[in-house]
């Protein structure tokens, strides 16, 4: 029996031969493919470690630079920014919902 590209078989003795290598390349490839995926997942680790002692060096600094009344203007900027998210939110949902009921 033949597959397109390849050479017909001899002997059945050559075709276990193919069916085990076939088989054995198959392992490998399973193998190398939990290997990417381990690296994957290692460097999305890393990365997210890294972005995360990052930010927090950072902030760390950035709040020992500025005094308390400069913090509580930036939380009341950041509340605000919250609060108005949250409104335009509730607003674009109340729209759909009277929309769909027309």
């Amino acid at each position: 029996m033949t597959t397109p590209g390849q050479a017909p078989v001899a002997s059945v003795a050559e075709a276990a031969e193919r069916s085990h290598f076939a088989l054995r390349r198959a392992v490998v490839d399973v193998a190398m493919s939990l290997v990417r995926a381990g690296v994957l997942v290692a460097g999305v680790w890393a990365g997210s470690f890294l972005w995360w002692l990052a930010l927090s060096l950072g902030i760390g600094a950035f709040r020992r630079s500025i005094g308390q009344h400069h913090l509580a203007w930036i939380s009341r900027g950041s509340g605000f920014i919250l609060f108005l998210s949250g409104a335009v939110l509730l607003a674009a949902t109340v729209v759909k919902i009277v929309a769909h009921l027309l």
